[in-house]
């Protein structure tokens, strides 16, 4: 397959097996992340990754440029603003 699927959440725990699996099943996967270090200690090479926030519409954009698809996995506090924020991105 050669869509991207955009990851938020990518490192948090129910979002690194997510992204795991939508790799193990062909796509090419990118995920926002805040810290690239821990982002690749947890979902490996094979994702893209892209520094950013969910607090910060452009690097949302940025984040979902040429992708087909997002998956959203957040929790607490920031779940509804990074929702809201995503879908005013997208």
């Amino acid at each position: 397959m050669s869509k991207t699927i955009l990851t938020i959440g990518a490192t948090g725990m129910l979002g690194v097996p997510v992204t795991r699996h939508l790799c193990e099943s062909g796509y090419r996967v990118r995920a926002l992340v805040r810290d690239r270090t821990k982002a690749l200690s947890l979902v490996g090479g094979e994702v893209g990754l892209v520094t950013g926030d969910v607090t910060d519409i452009a690097s949302l954009r940025n984040a979902m440029s040429d992708c087909f698809a997002v998956h959203i996995n957040l929790s607490g506090k920031i779940q509804q603003t990074g929702v809201e924020n995503s879908v005013a991105a997208a």
